[in-house]
């Protein structure tokens, strides 16, 4: 399977991910949406929970329990071959809208 290079939009070397979580837990996130640096660390962060509500991190504040990741992400080839997450890349703009909508909850 080809696994494309990331998306690279917007902010130089920043690259963003959407990746759904396949778990049967009610009280984690079923997907995040991930702002990554060169590095591939977090920078900002938003979860989705199956209750359509929204949690959101960046260095200076957080809501809920939400939290950047203490480790990089995983390459998406890493990511993709794990039966427990489903990634996708995704453009700085459709980060920002979900960004935008997880500050406003």
């Amino acid at each position: 399977m080809i696994v494309p290079g990331p998306v690279v939009t917007g902010v130089a070397g920043m690259i963003y991910l959407k990746v759904h979580w396949n778990h049967e837990s009610e009280k984690l996130p079923i997907a995040f949406y991930c702002e990554l640096d060169g590095d591939r660390m977090e920078v900002r962060k938003v979860e989705l929970f199956a209750d359509g509500s929204l949690g959101y991190a960046n260095e200076k504040r957080s809501s809920g329990k939400t939290i950047l990741g203490a480790l990089p992400m995983p390459p998406m080839a890493e990511l993709s071959a794990s039966p427990n997450y489903t990634p996708a890349e995704i453009t700085r703009d459709e980060f920002e809208d979900v960004w935008r909508l997880a500050r406003w909850e």
